[in-house]
């Protein structure tokens, strides 16, 4: 999907809220004819790379009522208590767990891919994925089956690095989310 920060840099932390509150309120990627309505409050914030702009968007997102679970490796122990978060300790068990994951990991060898089939098959049903990191951390033929399937309600990746294999190919979406009078509020792509 479109998103004006297309321009391959790092991102503010306000920038990084702007981006996902605009992302969750205007960008999900969704089968066409759905609707989607998000109740964020009391549910479940998974983030993927509690680095410095992962932390910056689950403090906002705790802001809008969210719990907030994360899983990053490399964080020493104890990162849970100062944050005031549940530490995962897999992607797998941060999947199972939350309604909206946000995806912060740096793209690395050992990221590519790393929310691939297997990780969309851990998804707890309904579950909206937000990949506003750069690389191909999410491998988006299992992320379209995923879609397809129904294991997600929705999803949205910005691309902003280069390269290509970043963007969904205009086939794979429908359409953006619908309000209420069947108007589209998103981008078709």
């Amino acid at each position: 999907p479109y998103h004006p920060h297309d321009r391959g840099e790092p991102l503010s932390p306000g920038e990084v809220y702007e981006c996902d509150v605009e992302i969750l309120s205007t960008c999900i990627v969704v089968p066409a004819g759905w609707t989607v309505a998000l109740t964020v409050r009391g549910q479940v914030f998974g983030v993927v790379g509690l680095g410095r702009i992962g932390l910056a968007t689950a403090l906002r997102a705790r802001a809008f009522g969210l719990e907030i679970a994360f899983y990053d490796p490399y964080l020493p122990s104890g990162m849970e208590i100062a944050v005031g978060a549940k530490r995962c300790k897999s992607l797998g068990e941060l999947m199972a767990i939350s309604d909206i994951i946000s995806i912060h990991a740096p793209s690395t060898d050992e990221t590519r891919g790393l929310v691939g089939r297997a990780a969309l098959e851990q998804a707890r049903p309904g579950m909206v994925l937000v990949n506003t990191a750069r690389g191909a951390i999410v491998d988006l033929d299992a992320l379209h089956d995923a879609l397809k399937s129904g294991r997600l309600a929705g999803a949205a990746t910005v691309r902003l690095g280069t390269g290509g294999e970043e963007r969904l190919p205009a086939s794979r979406v429908r359409a953006g989310p619908r309000r209420p009078d069947g108007n589209q509020r998103g981008r078709q792509r």
